[in-house]
């Protein structure tokens, strides 16, 4: 038997008696056959293989497991392979294969329970994530990983001493000897996301404050950090400067494009806080036309409100938007003729119109132009929402009539249209030069609602359903391979 595969795979020893437990990096050197180099180059920073070559990869490392089925690591590493070829059901099985013959098998456990958190079964995320950590894995991931899970599952305490683990082995203070500067960024910015959940304001700005210090970490995250700098500024009563961060997020072309509406509102909650109710008025507005949704209306089916228009009266944003919708629909037949006649190339159009829930919940989103006829314009929606009947991408098709505005962005990325943004930005801008901005010594005021009658107290906290997705996508920038696909922009 063992000679019919040697002849068959003269590279790999006969079969193994009992299961192997390779542990140490010195052992794991001595792998049959390219385990080892194969391992080397699914984890190398930033370099996936090309599918050709990972398809080649496993058909190899299958051979190997046939050839040694005893072999815990091949299949460990087959299922790390499995993981990058997007066949998660197969990496796990393998995983699984694997820790069953070798229980202490400390990267298995991390990949199974990284597959685990991308699948929603956190608890036994959490449980392998133990498991790896107990069997020796003191990497910088382990700690980021399980911390990570910890914040999304409620547990901020521990997800907090996580964290603090991985930011020192990051800055070379752990007995494990690991030292990694560039990489402090991310246990800075998970753990002030924790810090901020237990509203400890002041550990969250120092963590902040010291990943913008340290001037690393991708351009998103990066614009994502000075909108939570004005959030925990704005808790700690702190407006001006919160003020003087949330325009520096807004200013960042690379910031999340989900982000853009909550950092105006939250401005505008600190030009409320400033007594300036005419600011805070307009960055209301122009939240919601950027798609964010207030908490404090539901629809009282008793799940947690999203939807709630500036003011809480859509009769106001109605009134504001009347003259300019009036004139985006009076050039209507013109954009249809430019539109059916061709657009250069590289040229979108899209049209912004409102959705409507069951429950009357109302959202004024952008539909992207892929065919208009007759009186009838079918696109797909470009719009994060939160009504549950849609979502972004789907195909929709919206009544001429319907039409509030239309917006044409050119090849050189500018804007043609758009009225009702454009007001909204002209608002802002009027009112900014009309009034000095506020300095950061600014004192503390909170001026009761009676001298600004025009504005509710806005709440600035934000809705669970943000949340869990900005949580999910923690989860994935967090793998321990870092061969990754990262969120686009």
């Amino acid at each position: 038997m063992a000679t019919a595969k040697a002849a068959s795979a003269p590279q790999l020893k006969a079969p193994d008696p009992k299961p192997l437990t390779r542990t140490s990096p010195e052992a794991l050197k001595k792998s049959p056959g390219r385990l080892a180099e194969i391992e080397a180059l699914l984890q190398k920073p930033g370099q996936r293989p090309s599918r050709p070559a990972m398809q080649g990869f496993d058909a190899e490392l299958t051979k190997l497991i046939a050839a040694h089925p005893q072999d815990a690591f091949a299949l460990y590493v087959r299922g790390v392979l499995r993981f990058e070829m997007k066949d998660r059901a197969a990496s796990t099985s393998d995983l699984d294969a694997a820790l069953k013959l070798n229980p202490k098998l400390a990267r298995a456990y991390e990949q199974r329970g990284y597959n685990y958190a991308l699948s929603g079964r956190s608890s036994e995320a959490l449980q392998d994530f133990d498991s790896a950590i107990a069997n020796g894995d003191t990497s910088i991931n382990a700690y980021i990983n399980r911390g990570s899970l910890e914040f999304t599952c409620g547990q901020n305490d521990k997800a907090i001493a996580d964290l603090t683990q991985a930011l020192d082995l990051c800055r070379g203070h752990g007995k494990q000897g690991h030292s990694d500067i560039e990489r402090q960024w991310m246990p800075l910015m998970l753990r002030s996301d924790a810090y901020l959940a237990t509203k400890n304001n002041e550990a969250a700005l120092a963590d902040i404050d010291a990943f913008i210090t340290s001037k690393s970490g991708p351009e998103p995250i990066k614009a994502e950090m000075q909108r939570r700098r004005g959030v925990a500024l704005y808790r700690l009563g702190r407006y001006s400067e919160a003020i003087v961060a949330l325009n520096e997020a807004l200013e960042n072309p690379k910031l999340f494009p989900g982000e853009k509406g909550r950092t105006t509102f939250i401005r505008g909650a600190c030009y409320f806080k400033l007594g300036d109710s005419e600011r805070a008025e307009a960055d209301r507005a122009r939240a919601q036309v950027l798609g964010f949704r207030e908490v404090g209306a539901g629809s009282g089916s008793g799940e947690r409100p999203v939807d709630k228009p500036f003011a809480g009266e859509r009769a106001k944003l109605d009134a504001m938007l009347k003259p300019y919708i009036e004139q985006a629909r009076k050039t209507i037949p013109e954009i249809k003729a430019r539109y059916q006649k061709g657009l250069p190339e590289k040229e979108t159009l899209s049209v912004t119109t409102r959705l409507f829930g069951k429950d009357g919940r109302m959202e004024q989103v952008f539909v992207t132009v892929k065919d208009w006829s007759d009186d009838k314009i079918s696109g797909l929606l470009a719009s994060k929402v939160a009504l549950p009947d849609h979502k972004e991408g789907e195909a929709l098709t919206v009544a001429e009539g319907d039409v509030l505005d239309w917006t044409i962005v050119q090849a050189d990325g500018s804007e043609e249209g758009n009225l009702i943004g454009k007001y909204l930005d002209s608002v802002q801008k009027g009112v900014e030069e009309k009034a000095e901005a506020p300095k950061t010594e600014t004192p503390h005021v909170d001026v009761p609602k009676t001298e600004t009658p025009k504005v509710e107290e806005p709440e600035v906290e934000e809705p669970e359903v943000e949340k869990q997705k900005v949580e999910k996508q923690k989860i994935e920038e967090t793998k321990p391979s870092p061969a990754v696909e990262k969120p686009s922009p």
